[in-house]
């Protein structure tokens, strides 16, 4: 029996009456098993047959539901984006006071980084091998990242230019970045306390004089 055979055996479900379907949920577990193995060995050393092991078919199998690694990558940046855009909504809608969102944003991000590590700092370091589109999705998400913090900020800080507020920002978020190679050495309820004061320490840090 050839792979792709094999693929499409293992990514089919026999009906009640005997008819034959694509398993719904075939595309979400390829990318739940592939984001964790970009994880564990990172993006470049998993290869399209790792996925398909990882989630029970071969490596040709996954391209009936992606084109490519990349497009499994862009997917799972996706994903995570409107997960985190949902998040913020209901954030923005049921915080009483600019200080309240800012804090509940500052901990969404960082929960959302710690939960997916290694997606985040593939997307940021392979971001000039993604597709126009892929990249335009990355960017659009980091730009609302900051703009959904700097609109709170200046309420608590009117002090603030757009500009002063904005670097603030990207400072303070670019120490998720940097915190990236401590996830698997530190607690997380400790280190996820590290970010949070360092974040708000820098938002709320006096303008120089």
């Amino acid at each position: 029996m050839s792979h792709g055979a094999e693929g499409a055996s293992a990514d089919v479900q026999v009906t009640a009456s005997g008819g034959r379907k694509r398993r719904p949920y075939r595309r979400d577990q390829i990318l739940t098993e592939a984001v964790r193995l970009f994880a564990e060995r990172g993006y470049h050393a998993t290869g399209m047959n790792d996925i398909g092991a990882a989630v029970g078919i071969t490596g040709p199998g996954i391209y009936r539901h992606f084109e490519g690694k990349e497009a499994i990558l862009e997917a799972a940046i996706s994903r995570v984006a409107d997960e985190m855009l949902a998040k913020v909504e209901s954030i923005v809608s049921t915080s009483t006071t600019p200080r309240e969102t800012l804090e509940r944003l500052v901990l969404n991000s960082i929960d959302v980084f710690l939960d997916n590590p290694s997606l985040i700092l593939t997307g940021v370091h392979e971001r000039r091998n993604l597709s126009d589109s892929g990249r335009a999705l990355f960017d659009r998400s980091n730009r609302l990242r900051i703009e959904e913090w700097a609109l709170p900020l200046g309420k608590i800080r009117p002090e603030l230019s757009e500009n002063e507020a904005r670097f603030l920002v990207v400072v303070a978020q670019q120490m998720l970045l940097a915190a990236g190679r401590f996830t698997d050495e530190m607690d997380r309820d400790r280190l996820r306390k590290y970010l949070f004061n360092l974040a708000m320490a820098v938002l709320l840090s006096e303008q120089p004089a």
